[in-house]
């Protein structure tokens, strides 16, 4: 905030650099110190860059031996999906300023990977989770390896893919859940999985009920 000479207060933006992405707030600090605790990487800086139309958060990386799958994967065991990078630049070393700053107007612009070759779903489950997805993005079809949030899914998106998918599968899927397996092959493996956990955790009688009521159905 500032005091303008009438005497109102004028909002200037937020000094903690949180932004909204996805529909969540993110700090993309956060993403900044988990990228650097990796132990390939000398530097880190995590931006906000428009892709396909949408603010989505860059990463900008300095290290050795690095690829972005890699990177991606580091990201995902600490960070939940909203906060993972899009797209990750692989530089020798960061541009900074005479006083020793990042300087962001010199950091390359961003070309988008290539798009993934299309694989058709492998499995029951899988049918099921790219028809969801493919529905609730407004798509024609969706691979086992396309990322949900690439392909325009957003918080409310995310949301209703999960509905859907508990329905289909009567299983406790989350929202979390999709931000943590953002592909069609990450999130059927998941809900096969928790399927598993739930006939595990049952009785021999539950199973047997379970199994006439859906002979009956």
């Amino acid at each position: 905030m500032r005091r303008l000479p009438s005497g109102d207060l004028e909002f200037v933006g937020r000094s903690d650099g949180q932004v909204k992405i996805r529909g969540f707030r993110v700090e993309p600090g956060e993403a900044e110190a988990v990228l650097r605790r990796h132990p390939g990487v000398h530097a880190a800086a995590v931006l906000v860059r428009e892709l396909r139309g949408e603010p989505a958060l860059v990463g900008y990386v300095a290290g050795s031996g690095l690829a972005a799958d890699q990177l991606a994967a580091h990201c995902r065991t600490e960070l939940p999906g909203y906060l993972v990078p899009s797209v990750f630049v692989l530089l020798d070393a960061l541009p900074l300023t005479v006083q020793g700053k990042l300087d962001t107007a010199a950091l390359p612009e961003v070309e988008l990977p290539p798009a993934a070759a299309f694989v058709a779903p492998r499995t029951p489950t899988e049918t099921v989770t790219a028809q969801i997805w493919a529905e609730v993005l407004g798509v024609a079809r969706v691979g086992v390896h396309e990322d949900f949030f690439a392909l325009g899914g957003h918080s409310l998106r995310a949301v209703a893919a999960a509905s859907r998918l508990r329905a289909a599968f009567d299983c406790p899927i989350q929202v979390r859940d999709l931000f943590e397996h953002p592909t069609v092959e990450l999130l059927a493996a998941e809900v096969e999985r928790q399927l598993v956990e739930l006939i595990s955790a049952m009785s021999d009688d539950e199973i047997d009920l379970s199994l006439t009521v859906d002979h009956q159905d």
